[in-house]
């Protein structure tokens, strides 16, 4: 480019650390650059740069430059006459999905790459059940509903299959959207991108709509696959916990959650996932390298009013007969329902209920005893 820039300005918000800059050429041009930071930005610049010269479509911004330095500068076209805040209208909510669904729909050239985010980022519900505090922290779950509905979400998670040839933008959310006065709308950030199955950016979209004013997802999407929605859910439950908390990313993944899990639990058939009426303290971790074998029970009964109940222990015992024995006294106290196999997982105390070893605990995987 031959022009100078005679203004600029700083563009402000959203989760890079990369420095954004609205640039005033002297021939009347606007441009938009994009300046790498550290050492994520220079790979996440470069890897933008590698979509814009090898993909085409009226879904992108147009590529104007780039210089690969030690922190490589992007230049783009300038999107600042655009909509980026969005009413969720019918009209607008198909918009985007026509524009996934052209996105998708894209011809690929052999050498790009296939997406790496589903082995990377996919296997939330894995890290859940070894270490549940901070998921359960956030309050949105009680640890009977996660105790219930661990199996189902750890099994649906395991089946994904993100194999495919659609291209995949891999972070479709409304700070990534342009709507452009011209018509077409435009996708930006797309250093994630790669191939995969076409279902997941539309799947991967639809719970920051519904947090944004939306409709639900399944009302858009009634046929989902449990094991994508599941695995997404996980995504977001592992890191909205995590610190640190009050963050905009961390803020942005539990808007997204409270979302992902109802449409979870949907799909899977699970109970609807409680509420903060139902909310337990936040729990501590309790001398866990002492607990790592261990076996759960959920012991059901009635309540003096005749109601149902069920609670959830956990005997913290590394010796099996001592556990087993421990089991028994649980038993003794009220009807049994349901029995685990050692855990194996770093396990949480929320307060003594019954003398000796056993601890009230939400989270175990659970099976019938024999003979039940």
């Amino acid at each position: 480019m031959r022009a100078r820039p005679v203004a600029w300005r700083r563009v402000e918000g959203g989760y890079t650390a990369a420095e954004r800059w609205v640039l005033q050429l002297d021939d009347g041009r606007s441009l938009f650059a994009k300046l790498a930071t550290n050492d994520n930005t220079v790979r996440w610049i470069r890897a933008e740069h590698f979509v814009y010269e090898r993909i085409a479509g009226d879904f992108l911004p147009r590529l104007l430059g780039f210089d690969d330095g030690d922190y490589p500068l992007l230049l783009l076209e300038d999107l600042s006459g655009g909509s980026w805040y969005h009413e969720w209208t019918a009209a607008n909510v198909q918009r985007v999905c026509d524009l996934l669904a052209r996105v998708a729909a894209t011809k690929l050239p052999a050498d790009f790459p296939i997406a790496k985010a589903p082995l990377d980022g996919f296997i939330g519900w894995q890290g859940i059940a070894k270490a549940p505090e901070e998921f359960l922290a956030l309050g949105l779950v009680t640890p009977a509903w996660l105790a219930h509905a661990l199996p189902a979400l750890l099994a649906a998670e395991a089946a994904l299959d993100f194999s495919g040839d659609a291209l995949l933008h891999f972070d479709v959310r409304s700070d990534n959207l342009c709507f452009l006065p011209d018509g077409r709308t435009i996708l930006v950030d797309w250093n994630w991108a790669g191939r995969g199955n076409a279902a997941f950016d539309l799947i991967g979209w639809l719970p920051s709509l519904q947090a944004e004013g939306g409709p639900a997802p399944w009302t858009i999407l009634p046929d989902a696959g449990p094991a994508m929605v599941t695995a997404l859910c996980g995504y977001f439950a592992v890191r909205a916990g995590a610190p640190p908390q009050g963050s905009p990313i961390r803020n942005l993944q539990t808007a997204q959650l409270k979302c992902a899990l109802p449409w979870t639990a949907r799909v899977l058939d699970l109970p609807p996932p409680g509420n903060q009426q139902t909310r337990r303290r936040p729990m501590k971790m309790k001398n866990a390298n002492a607990m790592k074998n261990g076996w759960s029970v959920a012991v059901s009964g009635q309540s003096s009013n005749g109601v149902p109940k069920t609670r959830h222990y956990v005997v913290a015992i590394e010796d099996e007969a001592k556990a087993l024995s421990a089991v028994e006294a649980v038993i003794e106290k009220a009807e049994v329902a349901t029995i685990s196999s050692p855990v194996g997982a770093n396990l949480l105390e929320l307060r003594n209920i019954l003398p000796g070893e056993v601890r009230m605990l939400g989270g175990a995987v659970r099976r019938r005893p024999a003979g039940t």
